[in-house]
């Protein structure tokens, strides 16, 4: 029997910068972002049963970060009705890591996130957007303890329709993200109660979201959301009682097909709700 302490000391820095050239139809930003991120990891045995220990630190490790990113966004309207967008982000992190359950870690991540869009007015009620993007992820210095080391990546595809009255506000986003080795949660908790998550190799989500608000005369408000969607897990291999399986495809844990909500306002009087 004994009582340990693990301890987190944090300490983050750094810098942010952004140029902007703005007309009446072009909006142009560079900018970029520098920051360092150290992390010290150690745990100290506080108590026994027979002896109170001295020297009481049984481990000292670090999670340190540095991540430097530069970027260009620019949106440009073509008609008046239709507005197109670009953001163009190369990123590099450099990773150094070292615990109890793995050897050093000296890793350097380069990313590069395109994304691209446009929006299309097609009255003073409809209009209607596209949208492609790429992002990708570091892992964390949990993932590395639990053997997932790979950065994980996401195609994001969406097309979407909003329309807006002074009474009705209505919006519905079809997405399909597909991920290279993204990291999910299996289910599992470490030995301090977090999540423990893995590279499922591929995956994917797909699905529907609509929004709305709803003035139900001038005492009333109505702002129900549903989400519909397929989050699966491809051929996800999982390593259980030391041998390697093949699951086939598997639902991804922790995300429900189905998420509903509503918010309801009553406004009795004015400046109160």
């Amino acid at each position: 029997d004994l009582v340990r302490k693990r301890w987190l000391e944090n300490d983050f820095f750094g810098t942010t910068f952004s140029m902007n050239y703005k007309t009446a139809e072009t909006d142009l930003m560079i900018g970029g972002a520098a920051n360092r991120y150290l992390g010290n990891h150690f745990a100290e045995v506080v108590w026994t049963p027979y002896f109170k220990p001295i020297n009481n630190r049984y481990y000292d490790n670090i999670g340190n970060k540095e991540d430097v990113s530069l970027y260009t966004k620019a949106s440009h309207d073509i008609t008046g009705k239709l507005n197109i967008f670009a953001d163009l982000q190369y990123r590099m992190v450099f990773y150094q890591a070292n615990s109890v359950k793995f050897s050093d870690v000296n890793d350097t991540f380069r990313f590069f996130n395109p994304k691209a869009g446009l929006n299309y007015q097609f009255n003073n009620k409809n209009s209607f957007y596209g949208y492609f993007g790429i992002a990708n992820k570091e892992p964390r210095r949990d993932d590395y303890e639990n053997g997932s080391i790979n950065p994980e990546r996401l195609f994001d595809y969406e097309l979407g329709w909003k329309y807006n009255t002074s009474n009705v506000k209505v919006s519905a986003n079809a997405f399909y993200m597909k991920y290279k080795n993204q990291l999910v949660m299996t289910g599992a908790l470490n030995d301090v109660g977090s999540p423990i998550f893995t590279n499922s190799g591929d995956s994917y989500r797909l699905g529907l979201e609509l929004e709305s608000t709803i003035n139900l005369g001038s005492k009333f408000v109505l702002q129900p959301n549903v989400t519909v969607s397929q989050n699966e897990n491809q051929d996800f291999n999982f390593q259980r009682d030391g041998i390697l399986q093949n699951l086939g495809n598997t639902a991804i844990a922790y995300s429900p097909n189905i998420v509903l909500g509503n918010r309801f306002t009553f406004l009795p009087i004015k400046n109160f709700q």
